[in-house]
């Protein structure tokens, strides 16, 4: 059962990952123009449950580069 819990939080920790990838790849947000305006999907399986205004463009920015 405890590796079956595991397996359900990688599956929803990759999820996240993937959305917030998809999210700040927007020309938009990487050129400061504006916000992200949309939220993961497994909003409670992050520290601060998925505040917008907590998301850097300056560190999105250079970490998009590597």
């Amino acid at each position: 059962m405890l590796t079956v819990n595991i397996l359900i939080l990688i599956l929803y920790l990759y999820e996240n990952f993937n959305a917030n990838l998809q999210r700040v790849l927007e020309p938009d947000y990487i050129q400061g123009k504006r916000l992200l305006n949309k939220h993961i999907p497994n909003r409670k399986f992050v520290w601060s449950k998925d505040r917008l205004d907590q998301q850097n463009v300056f560190y999105w920015r250079a970490r998009l580069k590597k």
